[in-house]
């Protein structure tokens, strides 16, 4: 019997094998199997065994029991980065040479023959997986655990290892991306018969390949500053649990080092184009603004949509793959192909241009812009821009960081101009990427809101005010309670608002015409309305133009 043939024996063996209770001891009652285009997943009481396929897909190669073997060691090895409460380990499944039955087994010995190999996981409940959890949850707390998300994928990025500028290796350079992105073209071609699937993956192809030109030298430039790293690889929503209220990132890849050794921008497209998939886009949208927040890679997001492309394309070869496999009924095809052009669509409307605009907030310290801004940012929707931020993040501080306890002083003149000359490049390089921006911060004097005005204006972007209100008392309080909170990332207090309103430019009548003014003390449905307002206003423009 051929390798490839004994292989595939044994695994149907084990498969069927595997699937009865009594296999994994007399406690057990039922076994559930979750089958991937890679994967078989047992499901059995407390513990999850996962073998893999022996298939070789090219970019991927189980087809021998030794690398089996290898890649479930790599698997525990590297999903305990993310995950070590969850990696048990890695188990052999031995015949027993005496009974001819198959068994769990430590070792192997004289008595027993590995068959196969499994990693073994301690199970959690699939409702905690975030597909599922998002469809139980409130909006409230469906914000906030996907801002948690964007964070903690943040803290991982900034600790996993880069590549050393050293490597001989090509992972995570230009000629590695290019290879990842036309391979996945070239698959996909091979297995699509219908013409105007053709012609758009022609289109998309075509796009790719002008982005592959255009950013050349970035992909460089990004390896070069760190940016490349051993990120997770495969970090789309089906990968994410939510467990004790705190997001659990798991199954990495770890088949194939080209698809995990990325630009860290290539893995936040992926979930962010996932949850776009769903019809989750706000959610998508807490996940890019925390994960910015935390790392500052604003200059990432010139990469965001032609990774967004590329990721939209690993899903639709994803699925394209499971036709090229053996069986399956002819409606399970159908809804194969519906998957794939999803997919594809999805990826068109990341390649269609836009032309963005700005939002700048307007108001005194406390008067709910960023509550405002998070509110339009999720569903205009736009990347939020908060000064507050990018002021402490000027001076080494974290987002919620007191500058006094560091003995720095972030809000003298000097630091008030560099904070808004880092603003500026910033909404420069957004603008210009075809990325909507909200602006979150004062704009309480007429020079400062003239010079995005101007930077905006050239280049052919439509600026809009929200100019938040609020009554003296509630700013009090809110001024009060947030101060002894500490947990926003503005340290302005009641003295500085006050501050603020003395110094405070009124706006002109000209920057009234463009601005939306807005009570926020039950500001939700004035800022629906705001909405409203900006898409007629938006829709008006563009059929002018």
């Amino acid at each position: 019997m051929s390798g490839d043939m004994q292989n595939q024996g044994f695994q149907s063996e084990v498969l069927n094998v595997m699937q009865e209770p009594f296999f994994f001891g007399s406690n057990c009652a039922s076994v559930d199997l979750i089958e991937t285009h890679i994967s078989y997943v047992f499901l059995a009481n407390s513990v999850v065994y996962k073998v893999k396929k022996a298939v070789d897909f090219g970019f991927l190669d189980y087809s021998t029991l030794e690398k089996r073997k290898h890649y479930c060691d790599i698997e525990i090895t590297l999903n305990r980065r993310l995950a070590p409460e969850l990696y048990i380990g890695v188990v052999a499944i031995c015949r027993d040479n005496k009974t001819g039955g198959i068994i769990l087994a430590d070792v192997a010995n004289n008595d027993f023959e590995v068959i196969e190999y499994a990693v073994k996981m301690h199970r959690f409940e699939q409702e905690s997986i975030l597909t599922l959890w998002m469809q139980s949850q409130q909006a409230l707390v469906r914000e906030a655990q996907f801002s948690l998300i964007g964070s903690r994928i943040a803290e991982f990025h900034l600790t996993t290892p880069k590549l050393g500028t050293q490597s001989k290796s090509m992972l995570g350079k230009g000629g590695s991306v290019r290879f990842a992105v036309e391979q996945n073209f070239q698959q996909v071609s091979r297995l699509i018969i219908d013409e105007s699937d053709k012609k758009r993956l022609k289109c998309l192809f075509e796009w790719t390949e002008g982005e592959l030109k255009r950013h050349s030298s970035l992909f460089e430039q990004r390896f070069v500053d760190g940016f490349v790293r051993e990120c997770h690889g495969d970090l789309h929503a089906g990968n994410i649990a939510v467990i004790d209220e705190k997001p659990l990132l798991f199954d990495c890849i770890e088949f194939n080092d080209q698809f995990r050794c990325i630009d860290v921008m290539s893995e936040v497209a992926f979930l962010v184009m996932d949850l776009e998939a769903m019809d989750a886009s706000k959610e998508a949208m807490d996940v890019l603004n925390a994960y910015l927040f935390k790392t500052g890679d604003y200059a990432g997001l010139r990469l965001l949509n032609f990774y967004k492309v590329y990721r939209a394309m690993v899903r639709a070869k994803v699925a394209i793959l499971r036709l090229a496999q053996d069986g399956g009924a002819a409606s399970d095809k159908s809804a194969v192909l519906e998957a794939y052009r999803c997919y594809i669509d999805l990826a068109m409307s990341y390649v269609q241009a836009a032309t963005p605009s700005l939002i700048m907030t307007h108001g005194v310290s406390g008067t709910g812009k960023t509550t405002a801004a998070r509110y339009l940012s999720r569903r205009w929707p736009g990347v939020h821009l908060r000064a507050d931020v990018e002021r402490k993040r000027l001076f080494g501080l974290q987002e919620l960081e007191s500058s006094k306890q560091k003995g720095v002083d972030i809000y003298t003149p000097l630091a008030t101009t560099r904070t808004f000359e880092r603003l500026r490049d910033i909404v420069s390089l957004l603008l210009e990427e075809r990325i909507n921006v909200v602006l979150d911060s004062t704009f309480l004097h007429m020079g400062v809101r003239q010079l995005f005005f101007s930077l905006a204006e050239g280049k052919g972007c439509v600026v809009h005010i929200v100019s938040c209100q609020l009554s003296v008392k509630t700013l009090r309080q809110r001024l009060m309670h947030r101060e002894q909170a500490k947990d926003d990332a503005s340290e302005a207090n009641v003295f500085i608002m006050e501050q603020q309103a003395g110094e405070e430019e009124p706006l002109t009548k000209e920057e009234q015409k463009k601005t939306y003014f807005v009570d926020m003390q039950d500001g939700a449905e004035a800022l629906a309305d705001v909405l409203k307002r900006l898409g007629r206003k938006e829709n008006y423009v563009r059929e002018k133009k």
